[in-house]
């Protein structure tokens, strides 16, 4: 998942929640906060291509289908569910 289907994901569950004040601060920390990490340990994970030669390999979910299209797919979904929440608040 990138930025953007981390943002919709957890926009979604402030609203699904009515999550108030700092507790929606907290949920995009931790929500959103993932990926900060990522674009921290990136340079790490260049550097060192240990990940390539694991013997441990899994074949993830619908593995006929690119990552690229599963993460359009996810984007339509959340803003789609955002969407129907915002014009029809629970």
């Amino acid at each position: 998942m990138t930025i953007v289907t981390h943002a919709l994901a957890t926009t979604l569950g402030v609203r699904v929640l009515k999550l108030t004040g700092s507790d929606v601060v907290l949920a995009y920390v931790f929500g959103v906060g993932v990926d900060i990490d990522h674009a921290i340990k990136a340079p790490f994970y260049l550097r060192t291509p240990w990940y390539q030669y694991s013997p441990l390999v899994t074949q993830g979910f619908l593995v006929g289908v690119s990552d690229k299209a599963k993460e359009a797919i996810l984007i339509v979904i959340l803003l789609c569910t955002n969407l129907l929440l915002f014009l029809a608040p629970l």
